[in-house]
């Protein structure tokens, strides 16, 4: 009282959706063996070797994640049928792996996740500070991205990119509510089924990673980006995004943040498997450049260690109100190559996805969450989110209403209302 502060109580939780079976292996937690791994669906059991190199055995196949070992199980049994399967699904030595994750969470003080039950080890709560004298501290990225701009850069010397990460493209600036600078054309997707070729793979987003990209595109008139972190598995063609990695930097310091977000990603067992980025007043279809970039991404993640792809994913937030959706559109989408009469061609393929629901908001995100509100508040591109959106709606009940597609489904009955409260203090 009389400090200044405000506290808002949200549930902590730590980054046990990037953490992997190999790090539960080297700590102790987990011991490979045999048919220590099983995992039941529809009335069937499945038992598969857990190996010293974290890797998953079973039917003559490695896996690198659960996620992937029990998706091939489901696949088998109903490939149609559409849902999350978490470390809370599968047991190892007849107990959930979620539990054995919180251990190690726990015993490296870090917050447990809420995978599965957590019945012997207690969820925590921390009161966070939001308020203009006292923040967490952390380091923040500045940026100002009116500054990008479209460079041509031969491939060869794209920093950061050969193995883990890639420079994301400039962009000019485009101050979408005035009308400044016009929305270069957008280009039509083709689907998989209409060209006659398999997806080349499956892409599974947490829904945390939706949240911070919707909140990130809000926060500015102009374009915004960031990096995807997650996992992909060479064997069921499976890849997973497990969390997103806003980019706030200035030209000059882009070396500095990609080593940051570099380190993050591999403290957190995640490699580069994409990035994103917004149109602020047009739909979720890629521009050429757009495509362009994306297919030289490509080429270098498939070219460099471990063949990963690169997906791209677009946010609409339709700041400007000129579509009908209140709710941001997030669209993926990537790029065939091929030669037409030994002429190369490219065609932007749109990427489906599934969407793996989370129940509680992770310390990253709301990490993430103040320093973008933080980053923008004062710059000149930022948004004012008292201004009226469209038809008397302001921004701010805009940006609400979209973050409510995405949020957590929180298991109180009173987080949605704290949720929004706290989204709510940090844009004012």
């Amino acid at each position: 009282p009389g400090s200044g502060r405000t506290y808002v109580r949200i549930r902590k939780m730590a980054v046990g959706r990037g953490l992997s079976m190999l790090a539960l292996v080297n700590d102790g937690t987990l011991e490979p063996g045999e048919r220590v791994l099983t995992f039941d669906y529809m009335g069937k059991r499945y038992e598969a070797d857990l190996l010293a190199d974290g890797m998953i055995f079973w039917n003559d196949e490695k896996y690198s994640s659960p996620y992937a070992w029990a998706s091939q199980c489901k696949n088998l049994v109903n490939p149609d049928h559409k849902t999350g399967i978490g470390w809370g699904h599968i047991r190892y030595k007849g107990i959930k792996l979620s539990q054995y994750k919180n251990i190690y969470l726990k015993k490296h003080h870090m917050l447990a996740d809420s995978d599965g039950e957590v019945s012997e080890i207690p969820s925590t709560q921390e009161e966070i500070t939001i308020g203009p004298k006292k923040r967490r501290k952390r380091k923040q990225y500045a940026v100002d991205v009116s500054s990008f701009r479209i460079k041509e850069e031969p491939q060869e010397n794209i920093s950061f990119a050969t193995r883990t990460c890639v420079v994301l493209p400039e962009r000019p600036a485009s101050s979408v509510l005035t009308g400044s600078v016009q929305t270069p054309p957008l280009l039509h997707c083709s689907t998989p089924d209409s060209i006659g070729v398999p997806e080349p793979f499956a892409v599974s987003v947490m829904s945390n990673v939706l949240l911070l990209m919707d909140f990130h595109s809000h926060m500015a008139q102009v374009e915004v980006m960031g990096y995807l972190g997650g996992t992909f598995d060479s064997n069921t063609k499976v890849l997973e995004v497990l969390q997103a990695f806003p980019c706030l930097c200035e030209a000059h310091q882009s070396a500095k943040w990609e080593q940051e977000i570099q380190a993050s990603m591999l403290s957190r067992g995640l490699r580069l498997v994409g990035w994103y980025h917004s149109h602020p007043a047009s739909e979720p279809r890629p521009s050429e450049n757009d495509v362009l970039c994306q297919q030289k991404y490509q080429g270098v993640m498939l070219s460099g260690e471990g063949g990963v792809p690169c997906i791209a994913l677009i946010t609409s937030p339709n700041l400007h109100g000129k579509l009908a959706s209140t709710q941001t559109l997030i669209k993926g989408f990537w790029v065939l190559s091929f030669d037409v009469e030994t002429t190369p061609k490219v065609l932007p393929m749109e990427l489906s996805f599934t969407t793996t629901w989370e129940q509680y908001l992770t310390q990253d995100v709301v990490d993430e969450m103040g320093t973008l509100a933080a980053h923008y508040r004062n710059r000149p591109n930022a948004m004012d989110f008292k201004s009226i959106w469209k038809d008397g709606c302001t921004l701010l009940t805009k940006l609400k209403t979209s973050l409510s597609a995405v949020q957590p489904r929180f298991p109180q009955e009173n987080s949605n209302e704290t949720f929004m409260g706290y989204v709510e203090q940090l844009v004012q």
